[in-house]
């Protein structure tokens, strides 16, 4: 037995997490379902990978609702830190970036548009994961209070900002970058 016998089969089960709340936020509840398949089969490949090396007690048996949910909600809870760290990267390069402009530019004038594109980048970015927060923050309190699921629309509008929140960033640390390697 072989390491990669339980690798390969966790690996497609992240895949599938990621499919997952993918899945979920978009609601396509046809792949959320098939996603949900896929991580159960490749859990259990990797569960009878354990127990040819001995390593299965405590295990259960299959995965429960309430763990895929808390799954789902550590999925949910990494997406909002990375999110976190995005702001806080792009606020703190657009802030270096500008405070410092007057040294960056000496060198090549010629590419202050990249520094330039950079600056709108990042301030986009912080723009959309905030509007993105702020939508998400909103639409779950309103369902919570009226016990009702986000429409398609709104999920196709919190992935939307989470994804122009995301492209900006590395639009904004693609184009900081080409300036720094114009002016080395």
């Amino acid at each position: 037995m072989r390491v990669d016998d339980i690798h390969g089969p966790l690996d497609r089960a992240t895949r599938a997490l990621g499919d997952l709340i993918d899945a979920r936020v978009t609601g396509n509840e046809a792949t959320a379902k098939d996603a949900i398949d896929c991580i159960s089969t490749e859990l259990g490949a990797c569960k009878e990978a354990l127990r040819e090396f001995g390593m299965t007690a405590g295990l259960e048996p299959e995965i429960t609702k309430e763990r895929m949910l808390r799954m789902i909600e550590y999925a949910s809870d990494l997406r909002a830190k990375a999110q976190q760290s995005m702001v806080t990267v792009a606020s703190g390069a657009l802030a270096l970036s500008i405070t410092f402009r007057g040294v960056l530019v000496r060198p090549a004038q010629e590419s202050v548009w990249l520094l330039k594109a950079s600056w709108i980048a990042f301030v986009l970015c912080v723009v959309f994961a905030l509007a993105e927060s702020f939508v998400t923050s909103r639409r779950l309190v309103v369902h919570a209070v009226e016990e009702t699921a986000p429409s398609k629309r709104e999920k196709w509008t919190m992935a939307a900002l989470f994804l122009g929140s995301l492209l900006f960033f590395a639009i904004g640390i693609g184009t900081l970058a080409g300036f720094g390697l114009v002016n080395l």
